[in-house]
């Protein structure tokens, strides 16, 4: 494992203003649950941004962080997403509205893809407890130690750190025989197949979620949050069962649906999403989600 010293302190921090028409909430975005590995140490959140350690805050409409460019950090946040907009094609659903409100200045995370398909293929079939040990192991033990104000940091591994591996290294992430296997092809088809991952970037969304399930290990739900959060396809309505009951108690409980399984009804759902969410339905999942609990007690219906 490599180890070098990243120099970049809270104290010596830069700041990027938010403009006052574009809402973001940090502390919302980043405990949405959207990407792994950020941890809060008052007042400060501390996590990655591909291969950078960052430290980042928000005081009112500035934030102040260390660690990465402001063009990452634009990018990282969607801070150039016109999120005003996104909230007028939502708020006339009432559900949303409220959502809205519960969680304004929430925004999607644009995330790594390699990561990102990695933390998903992880996460499969797994509580999320389990999969942030596994994709902790494998930072640690496959990744890259950095060391920031004398704590200890591990980068993500590249697909080549994952290929160079020894079999005693991948044992050790608990990622489970399958798993492994996926993993390895996935680093592979990443370096041996550059044009691959672009030409993901330039599918239209049907086509992109159709190619990251016959991914080895991503299930259909993860392709389709996958396409959204690394690909910018915010027409995705990924469903499981926590979003499946939600919907089914806020937007069909007076319907009678014949279907044949999960899967079926699951399918249902998305074209529904899709159909009266549109182009921003990815932001009605991520905010529906986070104000899940809230929306069912207050529309409560006896």
């Amino acid at each position: 494992m490599s180890v070098y010293v990243q120099i970049n302190t809270m104290n010596k921090a830069d700041s990027y203003t938010l403009r006052p028409d574009q809402p973001f909430d940090l502390d919302i975005t980043l405990q949405s649950g959207q990407a792994f590995r950020w941890i809060f140490d008052k007042p400060w959140w501390k996590g990655y941004i591909r291969n950078n350690v960052v430290f980042i805050r928000q005081d009112d409409s500035t934030l102040l962080y260390s660690g990465v460019t402001e063009d990452f950090l634009v990018q990282y946040f969607n801070l150039d997403q016109d999120l005003l907009s996104v909230y007028a094609h939502l708020s006339p659903d009432p559900y949303l509205k409220q959502a809205i409100s519960n969680a304004r200045g929430l925004r999607i995370i644009r995330q790594d893809p390699w990561e990102c398909m990695v933390c998903h293929i992880c996460s499969n079939r797994t509580q999320k407890t389990s999969a942030l040990d596994r994709i902790t192991r494998i930072a640690e033990i496959l990744g890259t130690l950095v060391r920031v104000e004398n704590e200890s940091y591990y980068l993500f591994p590249s697909p080549q750190d994952i290929i160079d591996a020894t079999s005693y290294q991948i044992r050790n992430c608990n990622l489970g025989y399958m798993s492994h296997r996926f993993i390895i092809s996935l680093a592979k088809r990443f370096i041996d197949e550059p044009l691959w991952l672009e030409s993901l970037n330039h599918a239209p969304y049907p086509l992109l979620v159709q190619i990251l399930h016959k991914t080895g290990g991503v299930s259909k739900k993860a392709a389709e949050y996958i396409a959204f959060s690394a690909f910018g396809a915010l027409e995705a309505f990924p469903v499981d069962g926590h979003i499946r009951n939600l919907f089914l108690d806020l937007y069909m409980k007076e319907r009678i649906i014949k279907w044949s399984g999960p899967q079926a009804l699951d399918h249902i759902i998305g074209q529904e999403a899709q159909r009266m969410f549109g182009r921003y339905a990815a932001y009605a999942f991520e905010y529906l989600v986070y104000s899940g609990v809230i929306l069912q007690k207050k529309f409560e219906v006896d």
